[in-house]
């Protein structure tokens, strides 16, 4: 009888200990998801900006550029397209593995002389 209250009391604990270690596994996935998600949605928008400084840069090169791909690295792909005549509209899709993200600017063209100076007066997410 007290062998197989032990044997019992062992077998209770053990099952204690095992639910709470897949309890801790599960917050611990569940964590690093968190993070990687995070991760990829700052590189997304740093990649996104760093496309919006290289479309105006060309904007003010050539007043007439419409569109570009730029790939930012092996794993990340950035759609830039723009329409309006002065008052440009940016719009900037980011492609990094599996995350998509869209972003959009307002930009006005100012002619000095013969140079064009661009004002950004929006920039957002959508």
């Amino acid at each position: 009888m007290r062998g197989s209250a032990a044997i019992t009391m062992v077998l209770i604990v053990s099952a204690v200990l095992i639910i709470f270690v897949v309890g801790m596994s599960n917050v611990n996935i569940s964590t690093s998801s968190q993070q990687y998600n995070f991760d990829a949605d700052k590189w997304s928008y740093y990649v996104a900006e760093g496309c919006l400084e290289e479309s105006i840069k060309r904007l003010e090169d050539d007043i007439n550029f419409t569109s570009t791909s730029i790939n930012a690295d092996s794993d990340t792909v950035c759609s830039v397209n723009v329409v309006g005549n002065l008052l440009k509209t940016i719009s900037i899709d980011v492609n990094y593995l599996e995350f998509s993200k869209s972003f959009e600017a307002s930009v006005n063209l100012v002619q000095n002389g013969e140079v064009y100076n661009a004002h950004l007066s929006n920039w957002s997410e959508i």
